[in-house]
């Protein structure tokens, strides 16, 4: 009788654990089924930039800025540039003055799964003969923000992109 009591004693711990395992694992295949990819990491742009001039980091690159939805859900896409953390920072190289130095086209869209965006990246250095002489880098964050309201926790995948350059004499 005693062994019987003990086997029914041990079904709600039996079915928590399923659950906890059941919960994990959905957790995790939603977790490794998002994401976004894009073709650039770091750029370094090797020829000295002018002051008072705008340039495209498309045509230097020769390639667009790609961004691709791996997910299995539709995301939208948000590009923004920001200064970069001290420890994230290149040596030899100085946060950019001023973000609005950067302007990403488009830099909101939305993709569905497994869609393909592109954006264009320009870069326009200010008239100001201080900045002659001195190279600077600024980062740039892509999110991939599900559309779709789940109620629950959201992780939003996020990629840096590091874009170094210098100012010519």
């Amino acid at each position: 009788m005693d062994l019987l009591k003990n086997k029914y004693r041990f079904r709600p711990f039996l079915l928590v654990l399923g659950l906890i395992l059941t919960y994990n694992f959905l957790l995790l295949t939603c977790l490794y089924s998002s994401g976004i990819a894009t073709n650039y990491a770091n750029v370094y742009i090797t020829e000295p930039l002018i002051i008072n001039n705008e340039y495209n980091l498309s045509s230097i690159v020769g390639k667009q800025l790609k961004v691709t939805n791996e997910s299995s859900q539709k995301i939208m896409v948000a590009i923004v540039p920001v200064l970069p953390q001290t420890d994230n920072l290149k040596k030899n190289y100085d946060f950019i003055p001023n973000t609005n130095w950067v302007t990403v086209v488009p830099e909101k869209y939305y993709l569905e799964p497994y869609q393909t965006g592109f954006s264009d990246i320009i870069i326009k250095i200010p008239k100001n003969k201080k900045l002659r002489k001195r190279s600077f880098q600024v980062n740039i964050e892509i999110y991939g923000y599900p559309t779709d309201k789940t109620g629950g926790i959201t992780i939003v995948p996020t990629l840096l992109l590091k874009t170094m350059f210098s100012i010519k004499k």
